[in-house]
């Protein structure tokens, strides 16, 4: 009788075990989505202050259409560029990345950058990944390498289902990962 009840117990704090570890990695995943959702947030506050400070946008480079997000940390004094008198930065505590388009996120370990897409277009297609020429130009907030299952849930947490070629966040692949894109503001 002892060794059955003891299988029993077994079996039931294994079972109490699995289910703890499910809410455990839930928690652990959504937490995740959301420091990426609220260091994205940071990120489009520190660009709008530059904005807002030098009355002008970060410099972009013609292709693929990144920004010169490096300027919200660090500006090169040079004199052609009229806001540099304005300049009121570092604006957020990021790392530049490799190039001057990417910060580099120590924490989450990924890398940031602001581009120029389309936003009424789907993203379903080759064109949307492309810069925009028409009236609904964004300017977009990336992460690029998320794991798929953080991505989805960030996409699913800030438009409320999971659509990767519609809605405020779009998803691109990126090998095994996925890139995110955040609208971040009208261009």
């Amino acid at each position: 009788m002892f060794g059955l009840d003891a299988r029993i117990t077994i079996i039931i704090f294994t079972a109490l075990g699995l289910i703890t570890f499910s809410s455990f990695y839930n928690q652990i995943t959504g937490v995740s989505a959301t420091q990426y959702i609220t260091d994205m947030k940071s990120t489009i506050q520190a660009y709008k202050n530059f904005k807002n400070d030098t009355n002008y946008k970060l410099t972009s480079y013609s292709n693929p259409y990144y920004y010169n997000i490096s300027e919200l940390v660090s500006l090169t004094v040079d004199n052609s560029k009229p806001y540099t008198k304005k300049y009121k930065g570092p604006y957020i505590d990021l790392e530049i990345g490799a190039t001057n388009n990417f910060l580099r996120h120590t924490f989450l370990e990924a890398d940031i950058a602001f581009v120029s897409r389309s936003f009424k277009n789907s993203w379903a297609s080759a064109t949307g990944t492309q810069k925009c020429s028409d009236t609904d130009c964004f300017t977009w907030i990336v992460i690029v390498g998320i794991d798929k299952d953080t991505a989805e849930e960030i996409d699913n947490i800030v438009d409320g289902v999971k659509s990767a070629t519609k809605g405020a966040i779009r998803l691109v692949a990126n090998g095994s990962n996925l890139d995110v894109f955040m609208a971040a503001m009208p261009e």
